[in-house]
């Protein structure tokens, strides 16, 4: 990968965990504004899953091809912190699981790394 893409990769990638962050820490007068740009950040996230999917099969592609980067363990620590936690704003959870791609790249990284024990049992 040249050093432009690289760089490219990595301004992209700390501007959804921006947006990640930023819908994570909302409070409920705050989260009518921050779902649509939670819907935005999981939409792109899906849509480059699913330019690296092979015959339309969910699977644990990563976000720039084969190999793990950054940006897929910030987002594997972000949806499986949604997914697995008590919060006190429902929306979060809700706009993940609508999201299908986000919820299998998540439980593909969990096997392989953590063995399936950090969202066991989370759908």
């Amino acid at each position: 990968m040249d050093q432009n893409q690289n760089q490219s990769q990595r301004i992209e990638s700390q501007q959804l965990i921006n947006t990640l962050n930023q819908s994570i820490n909302c409070t409920d007068a705050e989260a009518k504004e921050n779902q649509v740009q939670l819907q935005q950040c999981c939409q792109l996230l899906s849509d480059k899953l699913e330019a690296h999917e092979s015959h339309g099969k969910l699977s644990a592609n990563y976000l720039y091809g084969q190999q793990l980067c950054e940006l897929d363990a910030l987002v594997f620590g972000h949806v499986a912190s949604i997914l697995s936690s008590q919060l006190a704003c429902p929306m979060l959870s809700d706009t993940v699981r609508a999201y299908p791609r986000l919820i299998a790249h998540s439980r593909g990284i969990d096997q392989v790394y953590h063995q399936g024990k950090q969202l066991g049992g989370q759908e």
